[in-house]
């Protein structure tokens, strides 16, 4: 297997595109996947929130993880969901105030352009050897905000929350499904002897968890769908005392925190006409539930456009009003 990257132009386009090639040799011949990354200008731009498929009300809640000192964010998903560029959009924004930022990617997918702050880019396999040596070596440099590409083992996941803990805010992605199986995912990474310690650490270091996934928006162009996760002193609690199982349940009865579970927004997405039906079961965490609640939906409408007609009727002095049919009367014993 080999894995590149190229730029071109087409046509009259002075600016190039970014192209990322892997090949897998296969019986037939080479097999090719290219990914097509088009930029801002002539280089790749950090995208700006503005250009997120996010609502102003729901980047509002996003933005309000950064007002924190110091912690851990945490963005899950899929491949290709759009978390990195999420968190790309985040350190952007992040990039106005007078700050020291470093990022540790695997591979740089978008260069930030200097604002206010000052802003170092790191390749894992060009300019460090791993993603845990990286942050180690970026607590010498003494920065205000690390972006990490991937927590994908044990020794960069601790990196991070060491990092979060000595007073930086740490951005990172996994690639698991909602935020309590993320919480999951970082402790049982660590050896059973270890679990106790990492959920003392873990309830002290995580601020804010993001799970995200695109949809097709009816009409064109891309929705995005997530799931937030704020770390109070309740789900602190929840992560120390070994009770993640109940997280879900304490997204859901905490929306006037700004909490949000990922099903409670397709259903909303596909209530205001956003999105297809079939969408966003597709992309649901727990299908059958959702489907049932569209089902109940689309029976309370059917039956409020019922009523409707029936008044209307009535108002018109139309004798044939539509009756609903009579309860079946029980058999007496």
């Amino acid at each position: 297997p080999m894995d590149g990257r190229m730029q071109f132009t087409v046509g009259s386009d002075k600016d190039p595109t970014d192209l990322r090639v892997s090949f897998l040799p296969t019986h037939l011949g080479q097999s090719i996947t290219a990914r097509i990354l088009l930029r801002v200008i002539a280089k790749l731009v950090a995208p700006d929130l503005a250009s997120l498929p996010y609502s102003p009300e729901d980047k509002e809640k996003i933005l309000r993880q950064l007002d924190k000192a110091y912690g851990l964010v945490v963005a899950n998903g899929p491949a290709g969901c759009g978390k990195t560029t999420t968190l790309y959009a985040l350190i952007n924004h992040v990039n106005s105030p007078d700050v020291k930022i470093m990022t540790i990617e695997d591979p740089i997918e978008f260069f930030h352009e200097h604002k206010k702050s000052t802003i170092n880019q790191r390749e894992v396999g060009v300019d460090v050897p791993s993603f845990a040596e990286a942050i180690r070596r970026a607590l010498r440099q003494d920065p205000d905000v690390i972006l990490v590409g991937e927590l994908r083992d044990l020794e960069t996941i601790e990196a991070a929350i060491t990092a979060a803990e000595t007073g930086h805010i740490v951005f990172g992605t996994l690639h698991t499904n909602g935020a309590q199986g993320t919480i999951n995912r970082i402790i049982d990474v660590f050896p059973t002897s270890q679990q106790e310690q990492i959920r003392t650490q873990l309830s002290e270091a995580v601020i804010g968890i993001l799970a995200q996934q695109l949809l097709p928006r009816i009409g064109g162009g891309r929705v995005a769908a997530y799931e937030m996760l704020i770390v109070l002193p309740a789900i602190k609690n929840l992560i120390r005392e070994n009770k993640t199982y109940r997280i879900t349940s304490s997204i859901q009865t905490g929306q006037k925190y700004g909490m949000q579970l990922l099903d409670d927004h397709l259903f909303q997405l596909w209530k205001d006409g956003v999105v297809e039906e079939k969408e966003a079961l597709y992309k649901a965490n727990e299908q059958d539930s959702l489907a049932a609640r569209i089902v109940a939906e689309k029976q309370g409408l059917f039956e409020a456009a019922e009523d409707a007609e029936n008044r209307l009727a009535k108002e018109k002095g139309n004798t044939k009003v539509k009756a609903k049919a009579p309860a079946k009367a029980k058999r007496g014993h």
